[in-house]
């Protein structure tokens, strides 16, 4: 499964404040410094910045629910318990407003509705590209040859592109519906 590679938290959830409680503490900070230059462990990190394992630990949980830190693997220590490894967790953190985030999501959701009208669009072509090729193996060499080229050609242009207007209505269709998610979220934003 991918993971997600960025984040988007709404102002107005709980989580904003847990983020910028983690962002605000200078021992957080300075564990994210030492994990941009490379993994390391709560003891690493510990005799690193000359502070008590407890310290480090609670930080890290933090960390960790913030969606900043992640485990990275694991090793045994001598006594049997397993040992650590955290790095930085490969993310953007974006803090929107609600509205953002409820598009975002729409958009998200909607990317295999629009996965599904391209495959639509270059079946219909071919199909489409298909039926022309079958009416002119088909069709009498002598009406062909009867037909002048530029006749032919006039013809072939005169024919609508379904293809083009199915994408088009699709993404129309897709893009008329996010504008109406983004209204309502906003009217029921301005209810509260």
């Amino acid at each position: 499964m991918k993971e997600k590679s960025f984040v988007i938290v709404p102002l107005e959830e709980s989580e904003a404040k847990r983020l910028a409680q983690v962002i605000a503490n200078d021992t957080s900070r300075k564990i994210l410094a030492i994990l941009s230059e490379a993994d390391a462990s709560e003891t690493e990190i510990a005799n690193s910045l000359h502070l008590p394992i407890s310290t480090t630990h609670y930080n890290m949980q933090a960390l960790v629910r913030a969606g900043l830190v992640e485990i990275r693997g694991f090793r045994w220590s001598e006594k049997g318990n397993k040992i650590f490894k955290y790095g930085l967790a490969k993310k953007y953190v974006v803090i929107a407003p609600k509205g953002i985030s409820v598009i975002k999501r729409e958009i998200k959701n909607l990317l295999p509705v629009f996965a599904l009208a391209v495959v639509g669009t270059f079946l219909i072509k071919f199909y489409m590209q298909r039926q022309t090729e079958l009416l002119a193996i088909t069709s009498p060499a002598k009406e062909a040859e009867a037909l002048p080229a530029a006749a032919s050609a006039a013809a072939a242009v005169a024919q609508p592109n379904y293809a083009l207007w199915f994408f088009i209505g699709a993404t129309f269709a897709i893009v008329a519906y996010l504008v109406i998610i983004l209204i309502s979220s906003r009217l029921k934003g301005g209810e509260r």
